[in-house]
Formats: C-alpha cells, sequence, structure tokens
C-alpha cells in the first residue's frame, strides 16, 4: 500500500511553500488563481484526500456533531438520530453518536469526550439519572452549543420538546370515547420533563 500523499509532498514537487499548498487547497483566495489551479489539478492526479484528523488538530475545521441518547435502540430515539445525521450530512457536517444507557456518570463522561474533540455542536435527549443537569453547563465553557431534545434538563438552552401535557389529555378522551373507564398511567423518573407533564396530562384528562 503506498502512503498517502501530504501537503508537504505536494509543496516539494511543486517547489512552493506547504503554507501556500494549503491554502490552494483550501481554496483560500489569496493564493493567484494560476497557482492554486496548478496545486488543484496535482493534487486530484496524485490522488491526495484531505487528512481530517489533522484538519481537527490543528483548529482548521470543526464540522462534528455529537448526538447523545439514552438508549439507541428504542425506535424513537434511532429514528431521531437518523434524520439529524441525514440533515447534518446534507450540510457536510458528520455525526458522532454516544448513548448514554440512562447513567449519569457515562454522561458526564461522553461531555468530557465530546469537549476534547472540540465538536460543532451538540444535541441531546438526557438519561434518567439527570436531575439537575450542571455537567452540560461546562460545553458554554468552551463555546460549544448545546440542543435539548425530547427530554431536557432544568438549565437554560434551546430546546425541541413536544406537548406531553396536551397529548396525554387527547389519549384519555380518546379512550374515553371508546368506553373505556378504567385508565391507568404508568410513569417514569417524574424528575424528567417527558413522564412530569405526561403524569399531569393523564390527571387533567381523567379529571
Amino acid at each position: 500500500m503506498e502512503p498517502r500523499i501530504t501537503i508537504k509532498d505536494i509543496a516539494r514537487k511543486l517547489d512552493l511553500h506547504h503554507s501556500t499548498v494549503s491554502r490552494a487547497l483550501r481554496n483560500d483566495p489569496r493564493v493567484k488563481a494560476d497557482t492554486r489551479q496548478l496545486i488543484l489539478d496535482f493534487a486530484r492526479k496524485q490522488g491526495y484526500r484531505v487528512n481530517m484528523a489533522a484538519l481537527h488538530l490543528r483548529g482548521d475545521i470543526n464540522n462534528e456533531l455529537a448526538i447523545i441518547v439514552p438508549d439507541i435502540s428504542h425506535p424513537f430515539f434511532s429514528n431521531i438520530v437518523s434524520r439529524i445525521t441525514n440533515l447534518a450530512n446534507s450540510s457536510n457536517y458528520v455525526v458522532s453518536i454516544f448513548q448514554s444507557n440512562e447513567s449519569l456518570e457515562r454522561e458526564k463522561e461522553i461531555i468530557n469526550t465530546v469537549i476534547q474533540n472540540n465538536v460543532a455542536g451538540v444535541i441531546a435527549s438526557v438519561s434518567m439519572e439527570s436531575m439537575d443537569g450542571n455537567h452540560f453547563m461546562e460545553l458554554e465553557k468552551y463555546n460549544i452549543p448545546l440542543v435539548f431534545f425530547d427530554r431536557i434538563s432544568k438549565i437554560e438552552v434551546s430546546r425541541v420538546v413536544v406537548d406531553n401535557y396536551g397529548i396525554l389529555i387527547k389519549v384519555v378522551n380518546l379512550l374515553f370515547e371508546k368506553n373505556y373507564r378504567r385508565i391507568v398511567h404508568i410513569s417514569g423518573n417524574k424528575d424528567l420533563n417527558v413522564y412530569k407533564e405526561r403524569q399531569m396530562g393523564y390527571l387533567e384528562g381523567i379529571k
């Protein structure tokens, strides 16, 4: 297997400075058009491919999104991950998926990992054990945007949620209209928004 051709290899072959080659490969307007075209043509013929890991290390790019979910095997979360991934790819972002397994400690480890990777942003649905969500505040220190979806914590950041309260009222009413009278609601952690709101909607519907 032949070694990957590097920017320095191209610079040496064309008798140019490696910074000029690097700029040309990024279509930097500071490089003269004819020089840029020379470099691009040569790189294409030699099968040059961008070394994404090196660019990340240098901080030249920041196109990685992290998605944190409690359980990737759950149909709801797998569907959301699929949709986010498709949207991200269409905008030239890559997606890393992390699973907390409903564990607060695992969630904290994931936050440390995404900070070390300097991701462009985090999209998260919190675990059953996440009460205050303070560990997510670490992202703000490193200017990493955060968006919660479905299950959210108490910290004030952007979020995408559904009307759990209103939906449960509609569910109870629908069951009542179908002549069901012994309607039971089985819930999860009452400190999480989704379960708290569903319980409130259920009780309102029963009332």
